[in-house]
C-alpha cells in the first residue's frame, strides 16, 4: 500500500478533533477523495454531528483510496494542544498508523488504531428530515448568536432545563422555564423563514450545539417536533448538527 500524505494547516485538524470530542471521543476518521469526514453521535443517542475539511483546504492531499479508521482522539488532540493559526502538519496515512509531524510539536506516530467493533455501528446520516423553516444569524445584520447563548447560559444549572423554540412570521422566540414555572423569552426579529413551528429541546444539548466558536453567519433549521439542525463554518470546517427534541413523558 502506498501511504497517503495530506499537507496543510494543522489548526484545520486541531478544530475538527476538537469539535467531535464534544460529542465522543471515540469515532471512525475517513479520509476520501473528497477531503476527511467524521459523523459521530453521542451516547446517550440525542446529538449527532458531521464534520468535513475538503481536500481543498489543504496544500497537498494525495489520498488515491478511501481509508477509514477506528480512533481514540485523546493522544491525537494531547499531540495538538500546541497548535495555532499557520502551524503547518503534515499527515502520512499507511494501513494501521497515522503519523503526525507538526513544526510545533515534532513528529507523532499513532499506532493505537481501535478495532472497529470497540466503537458502536456509525450512525447514518439523517434520512427523510423535512426542515420547513429557517432561522438565520448574521452578526453583520445584528443578529449575534453570541448573544443568545449568553442568555441561555444563564440557566444552565436549572436540573433538566427545557428550551422551547418558536417561530412564528418572521420572528424567533426562545423560552426557559424554570423549576418554580417562571417563564424568560428572548425574541429574534425578521430571522425566520417558513412555517410557524414549535419544538422543545434540552437546554444542556442546545448550549453545546450553538456555543459560537465563529458566529459571523449560523443556520439553524426545524419543524414542529423535528430535530433541530445547526450549521456553521468554524476555522475552515464544515459543522453541522442534529439535535433531537426533547420528548415530555
Amino acid at each position: 500500500m502506498i501511504p497517503s500524505h495530506i499537507e496543510g494547516n494543522a489548526f484545520l485538524i486541531k478544530t475538527m478533533f476538537e469539535s467531535v470530542k464534544k460529542i465522543n471521543d471515540r469515532i471512525f476518521i475517513h479520509f476520501n477523495n473528497n477531503g476527511i469526514f467524521i459523523r459521530c453521535i453521542d451516547y446517550a443517542n440525542v446529538l449527532l454531528g458531521e464534520f468535513v475539511i475538503s481536500k481543498e483546504k489543504f496544500r497537498t492531499y494525495e489520498v488515491e483510496k478511501s481509508l477509514t479508521f477506528a480512533i481514540n482522539l485523546q493522544p491525537i488532540l494531547l499531540y495538538l494542544r500546541t497548535v495555532k493559526s499557520g502551524n503547518n502538519i503534515d499527515i502520512t496515512i499507511s494501513k494501521n498508523r497515522i503519523i503526525f509531524n507538526s513544526n510545533v510539536s515534532n513528529e507523532f506516530i499513532y499506532n493505537q488504531v481501535l478495532d472497529h467493533s470497540i466503537i458502536k455501528i456509525e450512525p447514518n446520516h439523517p434520512q427523510y428530515l423535512n426542515f420547513n423553516t429557517t432561522i438565520t444569524f448574521n452578526k453583520y445584520v445584528n443578529h449575534n448568536i453570541t448573544n443568545l447563548y449568553n442568555w441561555l447560559k444563564n440557566f444552565k444549572d436549572i436540573n433538566y432545563g427545557k428550551a422551547l423554540i418558536e417561530t412564528k412570521d418572521k420572528d424567533v422566540t426562545f423560552t426557559i422555564i424554570d423549576a418554580d414555572d417562571n417563564i424568560y423569552k428572548y425574541i429574534y426579529n425578521n430571522v425566520v423563514s417558513g412555517p410557524n413551528s414549535t419544538t422543545l429541546y434540552s437546554l444542556d444539548y442546545l448550549l453545546d450545539v450553538i456555543k459560537p466558536q465563529n458566529d459571523e453567519f449560523v443556520i439553524i433549521e426545524l419543524s414542529t417536533d423535528y430535530p433541530l439542525k445547526l450549521s456553521t463554518l468554524i476555522n475552515g470546517v464544515d459543522h453541522k448538527y442534529y439535535l433531537a427534541p426533547r420528548i415530555e413523558s
